[in-house]
């Protein structure tokens, strides 16, 4: 795995909230009990430095996360300007 691809939380944006909910320790009562158990288990793979997300990779790499809705105009910069090499 190298550092110079673009880390993506695949299919957890709706989580984002909650894991932050858990690092900043505010309540998370809206869960119930296995999806709470499950949040606050995956937020010990998050570091929050507002107001950006950041995630632990496997590798030991901090990585940020990134919002869909930021995801496409990043690919289309990186693949589409003339240093992107496409």
């Amino acid at each position: 795995m190298t550092d110079d691809h673009i880390y993506r939380v695949m299919d957890r944006d709706k989580w984002i909230n909650d894991i932050v909910r858990a690092i900043k320790g505010m309540s998370l009562d809206h869960l119930d009990k296995n999806t709470k158990r499950r949040v606050i288990s995956e937020s010990k793979k998050y570091y929050w430095n507002a107001p950006y997300l950041y995630r632990y990779g496997e590798d030991g790499v901090l990585r940020k996360c990134v919002p869909e809705q930021e995801r496409e105009e990043i690919l289309r910069k990186c693949h589409s300007s003339e240093y992107g090499g496409h």
